[in-house]
């Protein structure tokens, strides 16, 4: 089930999603934005945006463009199709983790297949770091048809 939502139940009541590489898929964060949750959704600037601002005006969702940078954290993330389309995946799963608050959650989907309209070979090439990254985070909720993590809150605990 591609809408995770059990990730959602999950997430803080006042918490932060961000849907990174967004495009104008709907299932994923429907579940959160129906909730009134905070979300950002995040793309390549275009006409999905003007789309996505119509859709969810009234909502408490934010459109930003990648070229603005991720915000300063969140409560959840989903990047859902996207890895397999830039050029160097892991730093971006890395930077997209490290501003996960801690406990904070996130459903990752790094589609395998290549030759495919978008998919870059090199993108595809880093799929055994990839799982040897997932392997190293805190908890692995599912993995299967999406991998679902939980980072870890022994920081927070250690200064609180």
């Amino acid at each position: 089930d591609r809408s995770c939502p059990n990730f959602f139940e999950a997430m803080p009541e006042e918490g932060v999603l961000l849907d990174f590489g967004c495009g104008t898929g709907e299932i994923a964060r429907r579940h959160w934005i129906d909730r009134e949750g905070r979300t950002v959704l995040m793309d390549v600037d275009g006409p999905n945006f003007d789309y996505l601002r119509k859709k969810y005006s009234g909502y408490q969702v934010q459109c930003r463009p990648v070229s603005h940078g991720l915000p300063a954290t969140y409560d959840g993330f989903l990047c859902l199709d996207v890895l397999e389309h830039i050029l160097d995946p892991l730093t971006t799963l890395a930077a997209l983790w490290d501003r996960l608050r801690p406990g904070g959650q996130a459903v990752i989907w790094f589609d395998q297949s290549y030759p495919a309209a978008g998919h870059l070979k090199a993108s595809i090439d880093h799929i055994p770091a990839y799982d040897q990254w997932v392997s190293t985070r805190t908890t692995v909720l599912h993995r299967g048809q999406f991998d679902w993590l939980e980072k870890p809150r022994r920081w927070w605990r250690l200064w609180t």
